[in-house]
């Protein structure tokens, strides 16, 4: 069984992942998941294997202030928002 892959949509995701708004939400994305291991060591005095753990998924965070909320919000939703804007915008083209 051979399977082969649409070139045209090869080219479209290729497009899209160039699109500046997508580079700038996987940017976002990683820098936010880096500040959320720092806080997690920092300020919850959490160890390396627990905040890996807890960025994972796997561990809850205990005591969550509203900056750990609000960072957690933002290293998802803003990435989320401008991936959208960014596909949406090369698809319409």
């Amino acid at each position: 069984m051979k399977f082969e892959i649409d070139p045209k949509a090869t080219e479209m995701l290729a497009t899209i992942e160039a699109d500046p708004l997508v580079v700038l939400a996987k940017y976002i994305f990683l820098a936010g998941v880096v500040m959320l291991f720092l806080l997690m060591l920092r300020r919850h005095k959490m160890s390396v294997p627990d905040s890996l753990k807890a960025i994972v998924g796997f561990k809850r965070v205990a005591n969550r202030d509203w900056l750990f909320n609000l960072a957690h919000f933002a290293v998802i939703f803003i990435p989320l928002v401008l991936m959208a804007f960014g596909m949406s915008r090369q698809l319409s083209q």
